[in-house]
């Protein structure tokens, strides 16, 4: 991702990033063991502003990062504003 900002002239740190899907598979609300999280982990490291937005995950306790959760009906209100969007666990609701 930083490499694809570097290209288009644009930094991470402060770049709106929206995070379809935190569950380690799709349709379920498990995210223990989810690969996107080290993600995460780099895009706050990076001063990125992200939320993650899932529709199985009613609740969202990683880190400190709890406050960039935003249940499924904020969607179109996460989408504006956003310079890129991460669509990580593939749902029927994101097809």
């Amino acid at each position: 991702m930083m490499e694809i900002l570097n290209q288009e002239k644009k930094a991470l740190n402060g770049s709106k990033i929206l995070v379809l899907g935190v569950a380690y598979k799709k349709n379920i609300d498990d995210y223990r063991e989810s690969p996107v999280l080290p993600i995460l982990e780099k895009l706050e490291e990076a001063g990125a502003d992200w939320i993650v937005v899932d529709p199985y995950v009613k609740e969202f306790k990683y880190k400190n990062y709890d406050e960039k959760y935003r249940p499924l009906v904020f969607l179109a209100l996460a989408l504006l504003g956003l310079e890129w969007l991460l669509r990580y666990t593939v749902f029927r609701s994101f097809v």
